[in-house]
């Protein structure tokens, strides 16, 4: 199965996430700049949300999901952010519109912001995002 990891992150807590999906799988986690493979079967595909977009996911994120090839088969959600824990919602609404199946079970974690959710994504988040990975890697 071909599997990829990719992230947009500002703050790096996505992308702690994303390595620990990525390790637990076997493989490498990289920021969407990096495109996937045409031939894709499972896309993690990891965001959170920011007040400077007014509560909702980076516009870079937006359209890197435009833009995935359509022979992508699955992805799976996952995110981080302080406060609101609705930000999968909001990439799923962006999928929407593409011919790409996502998992009906996302992860979400804290992130710290401004001292709000101190010390996240911990360890447990960390180990937390390992086992979501392997139950929908498998």
């Amino acid at each position: 199965m071909n599997i990829a990891v990719r992230y947009q992150s500002k703050t790096g807590h996505t992308a702690k996430v994303a390595d620990a999906i990525a390790n637990a799988l076997g493989v490498k986690a990289e920021p969407i700049t990096v495109p996937v493979s045409p031939d894709t079967d499972l896309l993690f595909l990891g965001g959170a949300l920011y007040m400077i977009y007014g509560c909702n996911i980076d516009p870079d994120l937006v359209k890197y999901i435009a833009e995935l090839p359509p022979t992508v088969k699955r992805a799976a959600l996952f995110g981080t952010s302080a406060l609101m824990t609705f930000g999968n919602k909001r990439m799923l609404k962006h999928f929407r519109t593409k011919a790409i199946e996502v998992c009906a079970e996302n992860f979400h974690c804290y992130g710290e912001f401004k001292g709000l959710q101190k010390g996240h994504p911990d360890q447990k988040d960390l180990d937390d995002a390992a086992a979501w990975a392997k139950r929908i890697g498998n």
